[in-house]
C-alpha cells in the first residue's frame, strides 16, 4: 500500500509515530538514521497491504501492527541497543584480538 492511499486518520498515526521514532534516534548519523526509518516505514505499509482484504478501515489495521511493533520508544531502544552491541563487539575484537596476536 503506498503511503498516498491511506485515510487522512491513518497517515496522521503513522507520521506521529516517525516523528517520535525519529526523535528517538536523533544521536544515529543521519542516512543510517534514515534508512532505518524508510525500512520500517516500508514493512509497515507492506503488512498493511497484505491484511486490507476485507473492510476493516486501515486506521484499524495500522494500530494492530504499531501495537505489535511497539512503541517508538522501545522500537528505538532495541535498535539503539543492537547498535551498541555491535559496537561494544567490533571495539573488544579490535583490542582483544590485538593482544592476543602479540602473544
Amino acid at each position: 500500500m503506498k503511503e498516498k492511499n491511506l485515510s487522512s486518520n491513518a497517515a496522521k498515526i503513522l507520521e506521529d509515530y516517525f516523528d517520535r521514532l525519529k526523535s528517538k534516534l536523533k544521536n544515529l548519523p543521519g542516512s543510517e538514521r534514515q534508512e532505518i526509518l524508510n525500512e520500517i516505514r516500508s514493512d509497515i505499509l507492506t503488512e498493511l497491504d497484505l491484511k486490507k482484504v476485507d473492510e476493516t478501515t486501515d486506521t484499524e489495521i495500522l494500530l494492530s501492527i504499531l501495537k505489535k511493533l511497539g512503541r517508538p520508544e522501545e522500537v528505538a531502544n532495541e535498535i539503539l541497543s543492537k547498535k551498541l552491541i555491535f559496537f561494544g563487539w567490533s571495539t573488544s575484537f579490535f583490542i582483544y584480538g590485538r593482544d592476543k596476536k602479540r602473544e
